[in-house]
């Protein structure tokens, strides 16, 4: 599979991908991983109501105290939402729904068909709160044998193979940033990419005790490192989380070879339980700007990371076509040229996605 890049549908020459969204979900139950009750009454209630726009400014303020709100299930909403990341000109998606977070590859290879999109499905597990109730006593021997079977053979009886391993989740705890079963499934996906050659995303945890996620991602990957993986082939995710960042500790990443992702474009939001904000998208291209001046565009992906209903455009969200519709003009104005968006969208995923 050197050299290869494998959807779903199978292996693919890196030049058949075009413009590649690098981190989206198409199905998938966030609930499983970050739904909390809310303590008060009014809140409580809420929680429960189906998303509607009249509800908008609540659900932004509370992303995960909505259950409906991270529940994307809907078939032909999928299809219908994410033609319109066709339709201005995307050709591929990494989908990145692990294990316990309620996705169908299934699913996914019927989108495919029906919208001729290349779709590429994730391996793996997502943070703690989604392993199997077993997953203290699985060996990382064991994890990683099902990572590698799902790369190579396909999920269960269905042949359909991942292409990427993760996102792997890392969501730490205040005592440590990466919880003791986060850190058997990062054990067991770097050693599976040693073997298979495919590349990895990861999920870093949100800040701890005021350090922000781009430097908590030295320590992931160190694990990655010293298990074999190859950084050259790892995706950080969620590098544009905050307004908290450093371009600084960012560029230490990419500067041991992986890659520095942006993937929360168009989501603008405040979320009360974390005391965190999604900062605007015309920060993110200040930061861009600031990584391509030190050196770094090499290194950069872009994606969306829709993962909530609020997200989509039938939801009043930006939706999977937003960096192609409103991003690159953005970018563009503030100097970025058609030879740097070229690389960002097309040449460094044909590169970051095809196995080694």
């Amino acid at each position: 599979m050197g050299g290869q890049v494998v959807t779903i549908s199978g292996e693919i020459d890196p030049d058949e991908m075009g413009v590649t969204s690098t981190h989206e979900h198409l199905f998938l139950d966030l609930g499983l991983a970050w739904f909390e009750e809310p303590k008060g009454a009014f809140d409580r209630a809420m929680s429960r109501n189906p998303v509607t726009l009249e509800d908008l400014w609540w659900i932004r303020r509370n992303t995960m105290s909505s259950v409906d709100n991270g529940r994307l299930d809907d078939l032909q909403e999928a299809i219908d939402e994410i033609l319109k990341y066709r339709g201005e000109g995307g050709g591929t998606i990494v989908e990145c729904t692990t294990r316990g977070l309620g996705g169908d590859p299934k699913m996914l290879r019927y989108v495919a068909n029906q919208t001729g999109l290349k779709i590429i499905a994730g391996a793996g597990y997502y943070v703690s709160s989604t392993h199997p109730p077993d997953m203290d006593k699985r060996a990382v021997a064991e994890l990683e044998r099902e990572i590698r079977n799902d790369v190579l053979k396909g999920f269960g009886d269905t042949g359909i193979r991942a292409g990427i391993i993760g996102e792997i989740g890392v969501a730490g705890t205040q005592e440590a940033p990466i919880e003791k079963n986060e850190l058997k499934v990062l054990k067991a996906a770097a050693r599976a990419q040693a073997e298979t050659g495919a590349p990895i995303s990861v999920h870093p945890p949100r800040m701890i005790k005021g350090v922000p996620t781009s430097k908590l991602a030295w320590q992931i990957l160190d694990v990655l490192e010293d298990e074999g993986a190859d950084l050259e082939k790892v995706i950080i995710c969620h590098l544009d989380r905050s307004c908290y960042e450093n371009v600084k500790y960012q560029e230490k990443i990419a500067d041991r070879g992986a890659y520095i992702e942006y993937d929360l474009w168009g989501l603008e939001t405040y979320n009360e339980r974390f005391n965190d904000a999604y900062q605007h998208d015309m920060m993110r291209v200040f930061e861009v700007k600031q990584l391509i001046k030190d050196g770094y565009i090499d290194n950069l992906l872009f994606a969306h990371d829709v993962c909530m209903k609020i997200q989509r455009t039938k939801y009043g969200g930006s939706g999977y076509g937003h960096i192609l519709r409103s991003v690159v003009p953005m970018l563009k104005v503030n100097g970025v040229s058609n030879q740097q968006l070229q690389k960002i969208l097309v040449k460094n995923p044909r590169r970051a996605l095809q196995f080694k």
